[in-house]
């Protein structure tokens, strides 16, 4: 069974035969190299072999020599144009939150959830409501947890289109919201 948007096949495309070929994807190999750049990974240390040179110079890459293949993959149930996923995270004190702007953004969604429930279906419910300015890099979340508790706080972006990014990735795979902020 795959889920996360997997369709449970990769098509190959050789373009100097002009073939297209589709493989199994197997469950294993969805779960244990998570996403488009783990399928590329896998790929390559498996087909790749040792000593070929890699066609990369200071300006462009090539794989004119039929030896380097190129691969385009994507990550699954994301549609194209989505904005870039929020990073670094970081404390600034012990009530502002902060992180890096992401390419295309037009806006950020926070979501934040009590640490002992967070999991793989736990993602945290939206709290938009604790951030006055959706445009700027920062919240403020003056309402500290319980003694002996904990928060966990994750940040989407959104951009023009209504696009909200995923919320990262995780050992259960990548975050698409289930429940995006409205």
């Amino acid at each position: 069974m795959y889920e996360g948007g997997y369709a449970g096949k990769i098509l190959r495309i050789n373009l100097t035969e002009k073939t297209a070929t589709e493989e199994a994807l197997t469950p294993e190999m969805a779960k244990d190299f998570m996403g488009g750049a783990g399928f590329g990974i896998k790929i390559l240390f498996d087909e790749v072999t040792a000593g070929t040179d890699p066609g990369i110079d200071r300006f462009r890459i090539t794989a004119d020599d039929g030896e380097r293949p190129v691969l385009l993959m994507p990550n699954p149930k994301l549609p194209v144009g989505v904005p870039e996923e929020v990073e670094d995270l970081r404390w600034t004190s012990a009530v502002s939150l902060e992180w890096s702007s992401a390419a295309g953004a037009a806006l950020y969604h926070v979501y934040r959830g009590a640490l002992a429930e967070l999991s793989c279906d736990d993602l945290g419910e939206c709290r938009d409501d604790l951030d006055p300015d959706p445009t700027d890099l920062v919240l403020v979340d003056p309402i500290g947890p319980l003694t002996g508790a904990g928060f966990f706080y994750l940040v989407t972006s959104e951009d023009a289109g209504g696009n909200e990014s995923i919320l990262g990735v995780s050992s259960c795979g990548i975050r698409v919201n289930p429940d995006p902020c409205p």
